[in-house]
């Protein structure tokens, strides 16, 4: 069964034995994604594993992030961190208990599990209990998931798209501009002043030394983004 959606055709799976050629004998034709075009603000789309094509950058990127990102040694070498990001959270929240004042239980989660990530990637919190940072950086966060996951009429009419009627790419563009200038900071820092914490950062700028390594320091920020951007929208669904 085929739809018509605007300009785009759109195939409907709806057989075993079309499920079949299209999941196992031409998965490698149809693994690519359908490129949005807010997704294509910073020039993300050529940058980022997911999404890039099938192509020998993807896979470098993918075994990257396989072997330094969400691989269980990484998860274990971890265990110590989360215990004492919990601790942490624990004894702020048992400040409030003697004089039984509220605790806002919503942000001070997110600033714990913002500063664990920051401290799994960057060995380093981006937040404290007691600042506004956890706040601006969850808004910012969900700015960029809600433009993302906003039906963009542009995406259905690609004759419209260098009009952007809804806006969606201009707002991409400003969020994740600010979120890449962050990470892009933190990145630039820890090249500066050659600290080896040997935590994800480390590992992920290292192919980025090697003599012809076509991976970039931006290659490195992009992977930062979804990381990120995947973390906190596990979070928010929870």
């Amino acid at each position: 069964m085929s739809l018509r959606l605007g300009k785009i055709t759109t195939i409907v799976v709806s057989s075993p034995s079309a499920a079949k050629q299209v999941l196992k004998e031409h998965d490698h034709i149809f693994s690519n994604r359908t490129l949005l075009e807010a997704v294509q603000a910073l020039d993300h789309h050529n940058n980022s594993v997911i999404w890039l094509p099938a192509n020998s950058k993807w896979r470098r990127l993918r075994k990257l992030c396989a072997m330094e990102i969400f691989s269980t040694q990484r998860v274990d070498l971890g265990q110590a961190l989360r215990g004492r990001k919990v601790q942490e959270l624990l004894h702020y929240v048992g400040q409030f208990c003697d004089p039984g004042r509220p605790v806002e239980i919503g942000r001070v989660a997110f600033t714990a599990s913002l500063n664990l990530l920051s401290n799994t990637i960057f060995s380093m919190d981006l937040a404290h209990y007691d600042s506004e940072n956890s706040q601006e950086f969850k808004d910012l966060i969900w700015n960029i998931m809600e433009v993302a996951g906003k039906p963009n009429v542009a995406d259905f009419f690609p004759g419209l798209r260098w009009v952007d009627p809804q806006g969606l790419k201009r707002k991409m563009t400003i969020y994740a501009r600010k979120l890449m200038d962050i990470l892009e900071g933190v990145v630039m820092e820890r090249l500066r002043l050659g600290d080896q914490k040997n935590d994800i950062l480390d590992a992920l700028l290292e192919p980025t030394k090697a003599e012809g390594s076509d991976l970039s320091v931006n290659d490195i920020v992009h992977i930062l983004v979804v990381k990120e951007s995947i973390a906190f929208h596990l979070i928010f669904i929870a």
